[in-house]
């Protein structure tokens, strides 16, 4: 079992991490057409992901996939 401050730490981190609707909806962000292609494919190799391990996500959408400051969207 994990420590509780480890646990609340990452909790902490997740919860201020932008979603991809907040970063989308952000005038300040420059997603242009390669940005965009680079988090669609981060979504759907982590969909493939999910259907490999016999998993739905059942409520795909921007607000529920986080992006992280390296840019990646999981």
């Amino acid at each position: 079992m994990l420590p509780q401050n480890l646990v609340q730490g990452a909790a902490f981190r997740l919860k201020t991490m932008p979603s991809l609707r907040d970063v989308l909806d952000d005038p300040g962000e420059k997603v242009d057409g390669a940005r965009r292609l680079k988090l669609l494919l981060d979504v759907a190799f982590g969909m493939k992901y999910l259907h490999e391990k016999n998993t739905t996500h059942r409520d795909l959408k921007s607000a529920n996939i986080l992006v992280f400051g390296d840019g990646t969207a999981k």
